[in-house]
C-alpha cells in the first residue's frame, strides 16, 4: 500500500502565542505550601528551616501541542542562573538554607517562542531561633554579662587578696616593732644592769681600798706607840 503526501511549507503557521508561566505547586515533604491554586502576583509563602526541601512545579498557558512547551528556572541567590530549557515541569531543590529567595520561571510553547516577563514567587525560609537576630544578640549580651561579672569577681578577689596581703604586712610590721621595742627595752636594761654593777665594782674597790689604808695607819700608829713604850725607863 503506497500513499503520497504533500504540503506547502509556506502554509505552516508559526504558534506565535506567548506563554505566561506560572507556578501552580510549591510542595515540602509532598506537602502543598501554595495558599491557593489560583496563580497570584506578588505572592509570598513562609516557611520553617526544616521544610528546606522544596518541589517547584510550572505551567504554561499555551495549549497547542502544550507537551513541547519548554520551562527554565531560576532561584535567586541559590543558581546564579537561569535553568536549560526543558519540557519538565518540575525542579526540586534540597537542603535550601534559610533565607529570603526569589523562584522565576519563564516559559516558551511549542515553537520555542519565550515570554520574556518571567513568574515570580516570593520564598522565605525562616532560620531556627538560634540563628534569629535576637537570639544572637541575647547570646552576645549573655557572654558579655558573664565577661564583665567575671572580671568584676576576679577584681574584687584580688583586691581583697591585696587587702589581705596589706593587713598581713601592717601586722608583720607591728610586730616588728614591738620586737624591736622590747629588745631595745632589753639592751637598756642589759646596759643599765652592767653599768650598775660596774658601779657597785667600783664602790667596793673604793671601799676596800679605804679599808686598807685606814688598817695600814692604824698599824702604823701602833708600832709608834709600841716604840715609845719600849723607850721609857
Amino acid at each position: 500500500l503506497y500513499a503520497l503526501a504533500r504540503f506547502h511549507p509556506d502554509r505552516v503557521k508559526t504558534n506565535t502565542n506567548v506563554p505566561p508561566a506560572v507556578i501552580t505547586s510549591l510542595k515540602v515533604y509532598g506537602k502543598e505550601m501554595l495558599p491557593t491554586l489560583i496563580p497570584q502576583a506578588n505572592l509570598t509563602v513562609m516557611l520553617d528551616y526544616d521544610q528546606n526541601d522544596l518541589t517547584v512545579e510550572a505551567a504554561a498557558l499555551s495549549y497547542d501541542h502544550s507537551d513541547n512547551n519548554l520551562f527554565s528556572f531560576w532561584l535567586g541567590r541559590v543558581e546564579k542562573g537561569w535553568s536549560a530549557p526543558s519540557t519538565h515541569a518540575t525542579r526540586n531543590y534540597h537542603n535550601v538554607p534559610p533565607g529570603e529567595y526569589i523562584m522565576h520561571v519563564k516559559a516558551a510553547n511549542n515553537d520555542g517562542v519565550w515570554n520574556p516577563e518571567p513568574y515570580t514567587l516570593r520564598i522565605i525560609i525562616n532560620p531556627p531561633f538560634w540563628q534569629t537576630w535576637w537570639f544572637q544578640t541575647l547570646v552576645v549580651l549573655a557572654v558579655l554579662g558573664i565577661g564583665i561579672y567575671i572580671y568584676r569577681s576576679r577584681v574584687k578577689i584580688i583586691q581583697r587578696e591585696h587587702a589581705t596581703q596589706v593587713k598581713l604586712l601592717e601586722e608583720q610590721q607591728t610586730l616588728q616593732n614591738q620586737l624591736n621595742q622590747e629588745l631595745t627595752e632589753k639592751l637598756d636594761y642589759q646596759q643599765k644592769f652592767e653599768i650598775a654593777q660596774k658601779q657597785q665594782v667600783e664602790s667596793e674597790r673604793k671601799a676596800i681600798m679605804l679599808e686598807s689604808a685606814q688598817s695600814s695607819l692604824y698599824i702604823q700608829q701602833f708600832g709608834r706607840f709600841g716604840q715609845s713604850d719600849l723607850q721609857r725607863p
